[in-house]
């Protein structure tokens, strides 16, 4: 039960970051799950043979995946502020692990110089660095689109 709670909730955070797009994807959902496999990995090296750590390491990655998942859900779907746009200009492309990054300039956040955006490789290979593209994004959530 509890395992399929854990698998549940991170099959929901790729799907709420698919439906979703976080403007800061790799922050933002990294860190959740980075220190999920960091807790459960002191756990198990701490107590192997303790049977009521792994169930607590076990509940606590239920919770926390599923925590992630439903907060990625009711941001992009409870966000009903009209989009905002912005023309801005790609300085930089590059291949993630897994991802395709285009890095924009100027960014329309005050603290920041520049964004990386993650696009679709059919978005990646049409556009050119140099290139003038639109953003569309919300600002009372962390959701964007590049048209």
């Amino acid at each position: 039960m509890i395992v399929a709670a854990v698998i549940l909730g991170a099959l929901g955070i790729f799907i709420a970051g698919y439906c979703y797009p976080p403007i800061d994807m790799y922050t933002n959902m990294s860190l959740p799950v980075v220190l999920m496999a960091l807790f459960l990995l002191a756990l198990v090296h701490i107590a192997p043979r303790r049977e009521e750590f792994r169930k607590i390491g076990r509940i606590v990655a239920a919770i926390v995946s599923c925590l992630c998942a439903a907060f990625l859900f009711l941001n992009g779907s409870l966000d009903h502020y009209p989009p905002a746009e912005i023309k801005t200009r790609v300085i930089a492309k590059y291949l993630g692990r897994a991802s395709h990054v285009l890095t924009v300039a100027p960014s329309w956040r005050d603290d920041r110089t520049e964004e990386n955006l993650g696009v679709s490789s059919a978005t990646f290979d049409t556009i050119v660095e140099g290139q003038l593209v639109q953003v569309v994004f919300h600002r009372r959530s962390t959701r964007t689109t590049l048209v």
